[in-house]
């Protein structure tokens, strides 16, 4: 194959020795304040009150700098105004993410909080649909 190059993405080292893949590239999560900044950006807020910052840091934590994290978490707040209901999801969050220390097992409660959250039935059903054909 001359003149065409393939990028694969995984998190697992596993599929890229399995692809035989010629050139391997580690991309590092996100330190704190980059992914503070990533947070924000995708919650799209200009303000927020002390006690909801607080809560946000504390759900920029648990995301452990990996990007997908952070952006589907912050995109299932948006748009929340209520502190109860802030207060609600971040104890949510923390019931769900019990017992899943390291970052790669620790996404998947993140993800299901965030599926669990969208209103769009057709959406939820093809996100249903994609989980039936699991990959890496």
């Amino acid at each position: 194959m001359s003149g065409c190059k393939l990028v694969i993405t995984s998190r697992s080292l596993e599929v890229c020795h399995r692809m035989g893949c010629q050139k391997i590239i580690k991309v590092n999560t996100f330190s704190e304040k980059k992914s503070w900044e990533l947070f924000l950006k995708k919650l799209d807020r200009v303000e927020l009150s002390p006690e909801v910052k607080e809560i946000c840091k504390k759900m920029t934590k648990r995301c452990s700098g990996l990007s997908l994290a952070l952006v589907t978490l912050a995109g299932s707040m948006m748009g929340m105004t209520d502190i109860h209901e802030w207060r609600d999801a971040s104890e949510e969050l923390d019931e769900s993410c019990m017992g899943q220390a390291d970052m790669e097992n620790g996404i998947l409660p993140i993800l299901v909080y965030a599926f669990n959250r969208l209103k769009d039935p057709k959406l939820k059903s093809f996100f249903l649909y994609c989980s039936l054909y699991p990959e890496d």
